[in-house]
């Protein structure tokens, strides 16, 4: 559905609108000799006029006109060579992952077929291929630093697309795990969220199938080889963690065995079948195995495969090829990171994050052994986990922000604002004046059992180490854990109740439809997930035409699901209007319509300090002040407050585990000091943030930018300033770093108080500040196409 919010623009002069309307006026006299009123619309906008024609074909025709122009790249753009670069930046991208190149964006039609076929390649995790990646990345990186670049004359999406290729190239195309070779992450395995290009080769080997399917005999043999070709890529990811474990990085033991959950949850059948067999029942391989992908198989292929492997078809060899090629490796990986590799994790308080690896012995059982090397493997270079961690926190927080600034910035927090409100809710809550009194009553109200959706404890065989193995998706989770079940349906309803108290609070904050639409459409459904390592909910959106619900996902295997006393602020940001409004209004509303190196980079790229930092906004100021949510409800109220509290926590925690030298037993003790929180979700917590260097600052730093920004335009505009507009004007630009969306922000209030205008404004008036009113319209039902490309891997955000 095309929409005028995706067009640049230009404003015309009311000479200009009016020739127009009587030439066009003129042209149907003469040919229709029937005399048309033409209603022109001379409406004010920013200091110049704007016109508007009455007719479809008129609006049809100029709206064509001006995409075409707002494509186009800028004369700045053009000067400084921007175009070229991005187009550098996409060549080289997809020189250096191969196993990506199914999603190379301009190709067309047959040609797909022949292009992966020609250059697809497993993803390559040996040391040599990811330091050429890291070298050619930061070469392309200086060439884009050193641009003499006017921003102000950039569009929108050029000036978003250039701090989008900075960031990208700054950590490696995109990952901050298990890439960036100089980090010396690549060694450590899985993480507690499976983040490291091996979890996602699964996506490799499906898009191979859809693109290529066999004709001729050779075909197949290369089918074949590719397929086998996996076999290496698993191999040589477990060469690397044995590296670590000789250079010193290597993960504690908790640590370890959330990585193994999530490698696990990334490629269930095989892991929950424990056999190589398994693989063929994962979905990435059914591509393979259906009668159609062997469809334009030449007739006599089969009886020559058969003549010369003893008889064997080809679907037998492809099965085999699969076995052996994708399940046997991926059995072998489980086991050594399962039965060996987990030996030489670290006891959990010897180096419970970055900060303390590389370790000095390599450890068996717990026991130190021989001494570790602490050396990049192929070089001189000493390791440093706290220099590894400087690379991965400008990663999530976009900015060049120092771990002891960030650590700063948590204890300021907790101290001079958060945790007095605390205590002022607190009294509120028990009537008691005096702070210890009231905070003993009020840890007793919160632990109380009404607090929990599952109205008595879940028995143990529906919470042990069996219970992960046998309940693992919806049917065996019915069967094998039913109380759990039963409970989890509570827990659905409830959620979906609060969703509904809380959607009619936010319809002033946002455009609904209309050309501004920010809030999207597609509806979201409850899920639960079952990874036995995690304790969190999450979101997942859809594609832009939504042909399924965005996700909500809530943790199977909690000890006890709630409490209902915090929810009403994680349901607002998982849902609306934090991680559903940001992210599927994304992809339904913003996504780059003019396609090219931009809109590649924008569905490329993934920004956590906007997209984590948006949602804890949504929590706080949106729902906390901006609403009457909380209102006569302190105990929600504390809730939201709590969890305010415990990412400013994270500030402290995370930098304190990877820069500071802090263990996990002090981690969880300052949650329990400041959260009031020593429940098993604490503790899932500590080992995700563990697993996790840097992601964990991204909420509070994002949302504390955010708010930033708001007030910097409220004070500029004055009474001028209207929220649905601030959040279009943040929301439309997508997922962006930090410093961009910050400049896009400036340049809006310079073109609303005059300091720019004309052509430099052109991105922030697309649409006229008389617009209808839509905020109280129905909802549009409609359909976005989605690309004919295969699946993608989606992060989860998680609360």
């Amino acid at each position: 559905m095309s929409s005028p919010r995706h067009t640049n623009r230009r404003e015309e002069t009311p000479l200009e609108c009016s020739n127009s309307l009587l030439f066009i006026l003129g042209l149907i006299i003469v040919l229709t000799g029937v005399l048309l009123v033409i209603v022109g619309a001379v409406r004010l906008h920013s200091g110049e006029k704007n016109c508007s024609a009455s007719t479809t074909s008129i609006k049809k025709s100029t709206a064509s006109k001006l995409t075409r122009t707002s494509c186009d790249f800028s004369t700045e753009a053009v000067r400084v060579g921007l175009p070229a670069l991005l187009e550098e930046l996409q060549n080289t991208y997809f020189e250096h992952h191969p196993h990506n190149i199914a999603w190379k964006p301009d190709l067309r039609g047959g040609e797909v077929e022949e292009y992966v076929k020609e250059r697809y390649v497993p993803y390559n995790p040996n040391p040599e291929s990811l330091k050429r990646r890291t070298d050619a990345a930061f070469a392309l990186l200086d060439k884009m630093q050193k641009l003499q670049v006017n921003f102000t004359y950039l569009r929108a999406r050029e000036g978003k697309a250039l701090s989008q290729a900075k960031h990208f190239l700054q950590h490696v195309f995109g990952s901050p795990y298990d890439v960036n070779y100089y980090a010396g992450d690549w060694m450590m395995g899985p993480n507690y969220f499976c983040w490291q290009p091996i979890c996602y080769v699964s996506y490799g080997i499906h898009a191979f199938a859809w693109s290529v399917k066999p004709r001729t005999y050779a075909d197949v043999q290369h089918v074949i080889d590719k397929i086998m070709a996996h076999k290496q890529t698993l191999e040589r990811y477990r060469d690397n963690i044995a590296l670590g474990v000789q250079a010193g990085m290597v993960r504690s033991s908790i640590d370890c065995k959330a990585g193994l959950d999530a490698f696990k949850e990334k490629y269930p059948m095989v892991a929950t079948r424990n056999s190589s067999t398994g693989v063929l029942e994962e979905w990435y391989t059914q591509q393979y195995l259906k009668r159609s992908y062997l469809a334009k198989l030449e007739r006599e292929v089969n009886a020559s495969w058969r003549q010369q492997h003893g008889g064997q078809s080809v679907r037998e060899a492809i099965k085999e090829a699969l076995l052996k090629g994708i399940g046997q490796p991926l059995i072998n990986l489980i086991h050594y990171l399962e039965f060996t590799h987990s030996r030489h994790c670290v006891p959990n308080d010897v180096a419970s994050g970055l900060a303390n690896l590389p370790v000095d012995f390599v450890y068996t059982d717990g026991v130190p052994g021989k001494r570790t090397t602490k050396i990049l493997p192929g070089t001189n270079r000493t390791l440093s986990g706290k220099e590894t961690y400087r690379r991965i926190l400008s990663y999530f927080t976009t900015t060049d922000i120092t771990p002891e600034e960030v650590h700063e910035n948590g204890t300021s927090l907790l101290d001079s604002l958060l945790m007095p409100l605390v205590y002022k809710t607190s009294k509120i809550i028990t009537g008691k004046s005096k702070r210890s009194k009231a905070v003993e009553l009020l840890k007793k109200r919160l632990a109380s059992p009404g607090q929990w959706h599952n109205p008595e404890p879940f028995p143990a065989n529906e919470s042990d180490e069996r219970a992960h193995k046998l309940c693992s998706d919806t049917a065996s989770a019915k069967v094998h854990c039913p109380r759990r079940w039963a409970a989890l349906q509570i827990w659905i309803e409830y959620i979906q109740d609060v969703m509904n108290i809380i959607y009619p609070k936010i319809r002033p904050m946002f455009y609904f439809t209309g050309p501004k639409a920010t809030a999207p459409n597609c509806p979201i459904q409850m899920l639960p997930h079952y990874n036995p390592s995690n304790g969190a909910m999450f979101f997942r959106p859809s594609g832009a035409g939504c042909s399924n619900p965005s996700s909500f996902g809530l943790p199977f295997f909690l000890k006890n699901y709630g409490p209902k006393f915090q929810e009403w602020s994680v349901i607002g940001h998982e849902s609306r209007p934090g991680h559903h409004t940001q992210m599927q209004g994304l992809i339904e509303h913003f996504r780059d319509k003019c396609g090219g190196v931009p809109r590649w980079l924008d569905k490329e790229t993934s920004y956590i300090a906007f997209q984590e930092g948006w949602a804890l906004y949504a929590e706080s100021p949106l729902l906390s002040y901006d609403s009457d949510l909380y209102e006569n409800n302190f105990l929600q109220r504390f809730g939201m407050l709590k969890w305010q509290v415990w990412r400013a926590v994270r500030l402290v925690v995370d930098t304190g585990l990877h820069y500071k030298g802090m263990t996990r037993t002090e981690a969880l003790k300052y949650f329990e000091d400041y959260t009031w929180d020593n429940t098993d979700f604490a503790v899932k917590e500590v080992t995700r943030y563990q697993s996790n260097p840097g992601q964990a600052t991204a909420y509070m730093l994002g949302k504390l930018a955010l708010v930033k920004m708001r007030k910097k335009v409220e004070k500029a505009l004055g009474n001028r300033f209207t929220l649905r507009d601030f959040h279009y004007q943040l929301l439309s630009q997508g997922s962006a770093p930090l410093d961009y969306l910050d400049s896009h922000i400036d340049k809006y209030i310079d073109c609303m108080t005059g300091k720019l205008r004309g052509e430099a404004c052109s991105d922030i008036f697309r649409h006229s500040d008389e617009d209808e009113d839509y905020t109280d319209a129905p909802f549009m039902d409609f359909q976005h196409e989605e690309n004919n490309t295969p699946p993608r891997p989606t992060l989860r955000m998680y609360v």
